[in-house]
């Protein structure tokens, strides 16, 4: 865990010491984490401005939230 913390997302998401098979949707779509999130945190380097880590960070968050809340209403059979 101690490894992770020092690295920006970008980092994290391509580190293949972290992700030895690579991040496919095998291993990320059941924790609710699809291309198009793994295409943000590829964006947030550590080089970037706070506001933009914020920004992609929060777009990142509701993507994740609106995910999680899709299969939820999938499961109870609630129509979006």
């Amino acid at each position: 865990m101690g490894k992770s913390k020092s690295k920006s997302p970008a980092e994290y998401i391509s580190s293949a010491d972290i992700f030895p098979s690579g991040t496919g949707d095998s291993l990320l779509l059941p924790h609710f984490i699809n291309q198009p999130m793994v295409g943000m945190m590829s964006k947030a380097t550590k080089t970037m401005a706070d506001g933009d880590l914020e920004k992609i960070y929060g777009e990142f968050l509701r993507a994740h939230e609106s995910a999680i809340v899709s299969e939820i209403r999938k499961v109870c059979g609630i129509s979006p």
